[in-house]
């Protein structure tokens, strides 16, 4: 009775559960996208005054097993095991006839099978889909779901509307626009294949070329919201990485094509761009397109597209475009096809613009052993010149050692108590970062991952820091020669020849800085890869999510900044001065 017991409770207690195998294998399909609500436990609850509280739901995509039987269903579990026992021991004893043997063995599977109909018939009545969304309610810890329907169409963008509430998911051939609530499609639009050439212009070869041109995969490489004029900005692979301005009122009608190279031209190279304040002119400004893109060697346009640059929202050409200035960076040409620039993400805080990247850590060749590190760029909103551009390294320590590359990172807000831990006020910025450890020397990154968390006050400090260091003579050199258009060639100024400098804004830096900033990791997983991050507030408490690569969503409440670590099952975690335990039990078999 005891381990019948055992096996019920477990059960009762399981709110999300998959076989790891499973899980590793629907990974692979990124076709859903799935909204998850706050499954209760009673052990939950208990550990609310805990410094970290953490939950797991399952996100796999299985095309053949899209929904698992519902919580509230584990009773079918509870009676497959109670209904085993009982078999078990009814037929223990020895049976010496053996016709009754025989008849004894009989009943024992028909009831099994009986019970496994009871489980499999209810786990396929969920199966059922009206549409692209399922028929029956779905399981507690699910809402909704939004399935493509096709394995070959991987989803890249999300993007949430608040003035409509919807959706829109930018994929591979396809533009998405989904209720938010209930995940409904609205409108479908194809953004590809289409016929494209490196060697065509954004505006096209022209019908009299005689370059050939083959059916391409379009990748979306930018899903950007203009809520101002109403409008979605969505740039592909294909047309040299052109862009559509979509109609938000109607995305089923035919957008806008802006003839422009912006994004990178390969389905790898990587892109990110983002909405900010540009204040260019002293009477006033407006909000701009501020994007980072991976140099490719992929045709002979690629050269004319910036690093970084900043475009107007009205036809996507450069906020300043003159014969003194222009908004755009460039890595010098010596330099440009081997020193890549991986764009991870990018954000606007108080009077700056940033890019989060990961790239080498020497710019010059043959120098590969080295290896490579996260860095966290920095230009002036009122700098049209980008010679206010500065570079700093970003790194997360943790007890396992030095995690070097950045994964994915979001601008948030600081609860009240994770504000107090870190010394600023309660609502203001932070910066969350996900990071792994790179395999050797490569950019590839282990199966292991960090979370650490900055405060944007201690990330000035460090810049002006670096800056200061240049102009008091503690560095000789700038060190960014791998940039175009250097000040100064590239020496730092000689001490006490500056005079005092209200603004850093005002002078030209373009400063690799030496001194980074230092993370520490508040949460670790051993044999685990985080790729995507999210951060909210409720209450007093700054509220995580994570996503893994292979398939789980993971929810955490960070209210003081200690470090925690979690191994392979997700199941056991370890702290010195908090519990985080993750609520996880397996069916039994």
């Amino acid at each position: 009775m005891d381990d019948m017991s055992t096996d019920m409770d477990c059960c009762k207690r399981r709110r999300t559960s998959v076989d790891s195998s499973q899980a590793h294998t629907n990974s692979r399909q990124r076709s859903h996208i799935r909204q998850f609500r706050r499954c209760t436990d009673d052990s939950l609850t208990d550990r609310l005054n805990d410094g970290l509280q953490t939950e797991v739901f399952s996100a796999e995509t299985n095309q053949n097993d899209r929904l698992k039987a519902p919580i509230e269903e584990d009773k079918f579990c509870s009676k497959f095991t109670h209904m085993r026992r009982i078999t078990t021991r009814w037929i223990k004893p020895k049976i010496v006839n053996p016709k009754v043997k025989f008849s004894s063995v009989l009943i024992y599977f028909l009831i099994l099978l009986a019970s496994y109909s009871g489980v499999s018939g209810h786990s396929s009545a969920l199966k059922r889909y009206r549409g692209q969304r399922a028929a029956e309610e779905p399981p507690s810890s699910i809402e909704a779901v939004f399935s493509t329907g096709n394995e070959s169409i991987a989803l890249q963008h999300v993007i949430y509307n608040p003035a409509a509430d919807v959706i829109y998911i930018g994929g591979t051939n396809r533009l998405y626009e989904i209720t938010a609530d209930s995940l409904e499609v609205k409108s479908v639009v194809e953004t590809g294949p289409r016929f494209d050439s490196a060697r065509c212009h954004a505006s096209g070869c022209g019908p009299e070329s005689s370059v050939s041109r083959s059916l391409s995969d379009n990748i979306n490489k930018v899903l950007v919201l203009d809520p101002a004029a109403s409008t979605l900005i969505m740039c592909g692979s294909v047309s040299q990485g052109a862009c559509h301005k979509f109609r938000t009122a109607n995305v089923s009608l035919t957008p806008e094509y802006i003839p422009r190279s912006v994004a990178a031209n390969d389905p790898h190279s990587s892109t990110y761009a983002f909405v900010g304040p540009e204040r260019y002119k002293p009477w006033g400004g407006s909000e701009a397109l501020y994007v980072g893109t991976t140099f490719t060697a992929v045709g002979d346009y690629r050269h004319d597209v910036p690093a970084v640059s900043t475009r107007n929202l009205y036809d996507l050409d450069y906020a300043e475009s003159s014969f003194l200035k222009q908004s755009l960076l460039r890595i010098d040409v010596k330099y440009r096809d081997h020193f890549l620039v991986k764009y991870v993400y990018g954000f606007n805080a108080s009077e700056f613009a940033y890019f989060v990247t990961v790239q080498k850590k020497s710019h010059l060749p043959g120098q590969e052993e080295t290896g490579y590190i996260s860095r966290l760029a920095r230009t002036c909103i009122t700098d049209a010149n980008y010679d206010s551009y500065t570079e700093i390294t970003l790194t997360c320590e943790g007890r396992h050692g030095s995690y070097n590359l950045v994964q994915d990172a979001k601008l948030a807000s600081a609860g009240a108590d994770l504000a107090a831990s870190m010394g600023i006020h309660s609502g203001d910025p932070i910066l969350v970062a996900t990071f792994a450890p790179s395999i050797g020397h490569t950019a590839k990154a282990e199966n292991a991952a960090a979370v650490c968390i900055y405060s944007i006050a201690y990330i000035e400090t460090k810049f002006n820091e670096n800056i200061h260091m240049c102009f008091n003579g503690s560095m000789q050199y700038r060190s960014m020669e791998y940039i175009s258009g250097l000040i100064l060639d590239g020496k730092c100024p000689e001490a006490g020849t500056t005079g005092n400098i209200f603004s850093f804004c005002e002078v030209g830096l373009k400063i690799s800085g030496t001194s980074p900033a230092v993370g520490s990791a508040v949460l670790e997983y051993e044999q685990r890869s985080l790729t995507a991050i999210q951060a909210t507030t409720t209450a007093a408490h700054t509220v995580l999510f994570l996503g893994t690569a292979d398939g789980w969503l993971i929810k955490t409440r960070r209210s003081v900044r200690l470090p925690c670590t979690c191994h392979r099952d997700l199941a056991s975690c370890s702290s010195s001065s908090l519990s985080c335990s993750v609520h996880i039990c397996q069916s039994p078999v």
